[in-house]
């Protein structure tokens, strides 16, 4: 197996681990272990923050790809008889 090869399979086994990993959000159920600690405050709301900083990127990259999208259906479709360029410098 070539270098590349190798480090694309580990790469793809991780991120399908991820994905099955994932609760399904219409099947998730609040796990049953009773009210959170005091002395595990401060560490929950840590993680609450990472978790919003987490979606708040999500929802960004999410609006950027909608906006390259956007832009590549402006695009006009390729004839055949007229060479393309498209002009990404301006």
């Amino acid at each position: 197996m070539t270098d590349d090869l190798a480090r694309w399979t580990a790469v793809l086994d991780r991120l399908e681990r991820a994905v099955d990993d994932m609760p399904d959000a219409a099947t998730w159920a609040e796990p049953p272990v009773g009210a959170l600690p005091a002395r595990l405050r401060a560490r929950a709301l840590a993680l609450l923050e990472r978790q919003q900083r987490a979606i708040d990127a999500l929802v960004a990259a999410r609006a950027g790809v909608a906006r390259d999208i956007a832009l590549i259906r402006r695009v006009p479709g390729a004839r055949g008889d007229v060479p393309a360029y498209l002009d990404i410098e301006g």
